[in-house]
Parts: structure tokens; sequence; C-alpha cells
């Protein structure tokens, strides 16, 4: 096993969990490229006229990554994947009126090429999280970017995920209900899902 994504909502946990599983079974860890995106400051000023940009530098940053991360002799673990870029975010924008039809066209037909010829990843841990505690952890972490993130937008994100996971069939799945489990501070949490993932190969 090369290839382990960490997928989910803003302040589902991917980060936390995505470092600490890389520290405890020694993997290479490709963080999500969220700060370097040159178009983020544009795009809140203004999300109309800058929300195809600013998606395109995800998808080909994330796409850089994963023919990276597919060079690689060891094993990986990916803190949110190019799937996650168009199939949620670049949808959402494109659902609440902020991407025109015809650069969400564009940009959904260079997705689709993409996943053609793209190495699925060999397994997809996915936090589930409601969209309250989305929000409080968002809150908690005062980024300033994140500010203005209400309960409606994440509730949108949130539905946006429970339909590509009700669809992804591309690798395995681990689902790890957040509201129940801790795996930041619950070694035993942790643990359980170190378990079930060894059951897919080291």
């Amino acid at each position: 096993m090369r290839h382990i994504v960490v997928a989910g909502n803003i302040g589902s946990g991917k980060t936390n969990l995505s470092k600490k599983l890389a520290a405890h079974k020694n993997w290479e860890l490709y963080e999500e490229p969220f700060s370097m995106n040159p178009y983020l400051e544009r795009f809140y000023d203004d999300m109309k006229a800058w929300s195809f940009h600013s998606q395109m530098y995800f998808m080909t940053h994330s796409f850089e990554n994963h023919m990276e991360i597919s060079k690689q002799e060891g094993p990986t673990i990916q803190d949110r994947c190019l799937y996650e870029n168009t199939e949620i975010f670049a949808r959402n924008l494109y659902n609440a009126g902020l991407m025109s039809e015809h650069d969400w066209q564009t940009l959904k037909s260079a997705y689709d090429s993409i996943v053609k010829v793209l190495r699925a990843p060999d397994l997809l841990i996915y936090l589930k999280s409601s969209t309250e505690r989305c929000l409080k952890n968002v809150k908690k972490r005062g980024r300033e970017i994140d500010k203005d993130i209400d309960a409606r937008y994440m509730q949108f994100l949130n539905n946006l995920y429970d339909e590509w996971i009700g669809d992804y069939k591309l690798s395995p799945i681990i689902t790890i209900d957040m509201d129940e489990d801790d795996l930041k501070y619950n070694e035993d949490d942790f643990m359980r899902l170190v378990g079930e993932i060894d059951k897919f190969g080291s």
C-alpha cells in the first residue's frame, strides 16, 4: 500500500490525522496546498470572478502531487485529494451560482480526463463529521481566511461529501465518525484506526 488519502470537510480533522499517521507509520506526508494558492485573496474578494482560476490552481497542483506520489517507492499519506477539489468545492461554487456554466464544464471536462489516467489511491480514509463539529473546529483554530464560513455553507459541503462518498468506487474506504471518535487525543481510537489500515497492508 503506497498511497493513502485522508478526505473530509473543512474542520473535520484531516490535517491532524494526516500528520499523526505520517509520524506513527513513518509515511511521507503530502499536505493540502491551501496557503500556496495565489488566487485565494482575490477569490475571497470576488468569488464569482476568481472561482475558476482558484479551482483550476487547486486541481493542477493536486494533479502534480498525485503524479509525484505515484512515483514514490514508499508509503505516502495525502491531506485532501484532487477528487475533493472538483467533486466538492468546485461543484459547490457552481451550485451556488459562483461559477459559470461554461467555466464549470471546462473544469469538469479537464477533471474527468485527469481521473481517467490517474492511478487511484490504495486507500481512502473519510472523516465524516457533523456540520456543528466542523464549524466549531474552524472557529477554534481562528484562521483569518475561514472567518466568514457559516453553518449553511458547511452543510452544503457535507451534503456533497455524502453524495461523493456514496458514489466513490476507486479504492477501499475507511469511514470514521468524528463525532464519536477522537483521533487526536484518544490513543485507543487512533490505534483502532491503525489496525483497520493495517488490514489493507502496511
